[in-house]
């Protein structure tokens, strides 16, 4: 029997910030899925977790395609 290969070219990664005011934490990341489907579902998992379920709009999945550069402007300080 011939093998099936499977290759990912895209990844979905779920952060979460908590934001309060003017306060902004350094986003945690909850894990990178395969599908956005899982990632979804990772979040609705995460939110039953006491400090995440605290802050539920402070989800983000964001789409990467792997092998691309993906930050490209640079960057400055801000103080």
């Amino acid at each position: 029997m011939g093998r099936i290969v499977f290759i990912m070219n895209t990844v979905y990664l779920v952060q979460h910030e908590n934001i309060e005011d003017d306060y902004i934490e350094e986003p945690r990341i909850v894990g990178v899925y395969s599908s956005e489907k899982l990632a979804q579902e990772a979040i609705k998992r995460a939110k039953t977790i006491s400090e995440f379920c605290d802050y539920p709009e402070g989800f983000q999945v964001t789409k990467y395609i792997l092998d691309k550069d993906q930050w490209l402007g640079g960057f400055k300080f801000i103080q």
